[in-house]
């Protein structure tokens, strides 16, 4: 949390675009479910626009997933087993670099590991209480990302197949956890039907295009090879930790059977069922996809095998030389591209207060009215809004599109008026963009904005301003 407070102090491109959604409080968005831009909405309640907000939330949502790896151990394995499957996890690379974004890949991590919790429990205790909390879950998963969908059919492939498990099919409990789940998530059900499910468009787009089956194999393997560096410091940690490889005994009880049938399940039944998904519908996974169905794979890994104290003892030197050695790095390369610009500045070097610092002072020397309304794409209208100091936040309409922005009211942005604000090419004539000039003939022209990236003096970005004046 510490660190990117200290060197990525801008909002980053997924927190923008979420506190852009979040000002609004929608039931769902053309992109994904609310649930992200919700909580951000909180952070921003409590911490204003300081990353001590939008960094915490991940941060807590990292430590709780972690704890809740510890917490099914202890149900599963044992206290032991839990305790080094949470410390492997964490040098997962999901779990410290990708992890401080908090986007709807963090937010499902989060309840895919809670998920994954309760169900075991509630298979183990038989008690109704955890299949209801079970459907709560499910559902928080659902509101976090659509995806969600296969663990839930990971889930239920498991009491079809499992032999004990199925019995719990002739109980109440997995039907009570349905109508739980469907019961709180109806509201946005109604939403995706009210609204064409809108967010198709977009999946589609992050599917891409129909593959052969050779491309899809070759974006599968490709996907599993990027898992496996993702967790390179978690495997090279573990392989120390369980040399020489002896085996467990099979138990002669059940319940520990059991137990070890439902850890391997969680661990490994999601992302196989992804990866099938991906080869029968034919199209490339994205290695973020990844995220939220590592966490269990320590755990799985680690009740294969003997644990013995001196290899427990060298782990634990060997885990902390890894977490100072990432931070080093994480330090490292961030001071490496400021002195050197190897790989160009990052979004979270823009200079967000900046630029609405300068979006806010035209507004106000054109009229003392509130500016209520920022169109443009969802990254240069998002920070303007995001660091404007207006009392109350600057409403966002994203590329001026109503279908990006169903919270729009045009009559509204026609009484009010607008800055319109894009990124200027300078290789081209200054002028509004024809899509933006076309949808507003009324926006005046301002003078093009010239800002430095933070860390990055001699790097210049050229923004676009327009004045939409309010209605007379």
């Amino acid at each position: 949390m510490l660190l990117p407070i200290i060197f990525q102090p801008n909002t980053p491109l997924d927190v923008c675009e979420g506190f852009v959604w979040g000002n609004e409080w929608p039931i769902g968005t053309y992109k994904h479910p609310p649930l992200q831009a919700w909580l951000l909405q909180i952070t921003y309640y409590l911490f204003g626009s300081s990353p001590i907000g939008f960094y915490g939330l991940s941060a807590l949502s990292s430590g709780i997933t972690l704890w809740v790896i510890y917490r099914t151990g202890v149900l599963l394995v044992s206290p032991l087993h839990g305790l080094l499957a949470a410390a492997l996890a964490q040098n997962i690379v999901y779990f410290n670099f990708l992890s401080t974004e908090f986007n709807p890949n963090v937010l499902q991590m989060l309840w895919g590991a809670i998920t994954s919790y309760l169900f075991a429990i509630a298979l183990l205790r038989q008690h109704l209480i955890y299949w209801i909390l079970l459907g709560i879950s499910f559902s928080a998963g659902f509101y976090s990302k659509y995806s969600t969908l296969i663990q839930a059919i990971a889930f239920l492939l498991f009491l079809i197949v499992q032999s004990k498990a199925r019995k719990n099919l002739m109980k109440s409990g997995p039907y009570l956890t349905l109508f739980i789940c469907v019961m709180l998530y109806i509201p946005h059900i109604f939403w995706l039907i009210q609204n064409h499910f809108l967010p198709q468009k977009y999946i589609k787009e992050r599917l891409g295009a129909v593959l052969t089956f050779k491309e899809s194999l070759y974006y599968l393997l490709r996907f599993w090879g990027v898992q496996l560096l993702d967790s390179f410091f978690a495997l090279l940690s573990a392989c120390l930790l369980l040399y020489p490889f002896q085996r467990t005994r099979c138990h002669s009880q059940l319940d520990e059977f059991y137990k070890k049938t439902i850890v391997q399940w969680l661990a490994y039944g999601p992302i196989i069922l992804l990866s099938i998904f991906s080869l029968a519908s034919a199209h490339k996974l994205n290695d973020m996809y990844g995220m939220p169905y590592l966490t269990f794979i320590p755990l799985a890994l680690l009740s294969y095998f003997k644990l013995r104290a001196h290899r427990v003892k060298i782990f634990v030197f060997v885990w902390m030389a890894i977490f100072i050695f990432q931070i080093a790095f994480y330090i490292g390369l961030d001071l490496l591209n400021s002195k050197y610009n190897n790989f160009g500045p990052h979004r979270t070097d823009f200079p967000g207060p900046e630029l609405a610092k300068k979006i806010d002072a035209f507004w106000h020397s054109k009229t003392k009215a509130p500016l209520q309304y920022i169109i443009g794409n969802t990254w240069i209208a998002g920070n303007a809004a995001f660091y404007s100091m207006e009392s109350k936040r600057p409403h966002v309409w994203i590329n001026g599109r109503k279908e990006e922005s169903l919270w729009i009211n045009p009559l509204e942005v026609k009484k009010y008026g607008a800055m319109l604000i894009w990124i200027q090419d300078d290789r081209n004539v200054y002028a509004i963009p024809k899509t933006l000039a076309n949808k507003f003939p009324e926006a005046q022209l301002g003078d093009k904005l010239t800002l430095s990236w933070r860390k990055h003096s001699r790097k210049l970005i050229s923004i676009g301003v327009a004045y939409l004046p309010p209605a007379s």
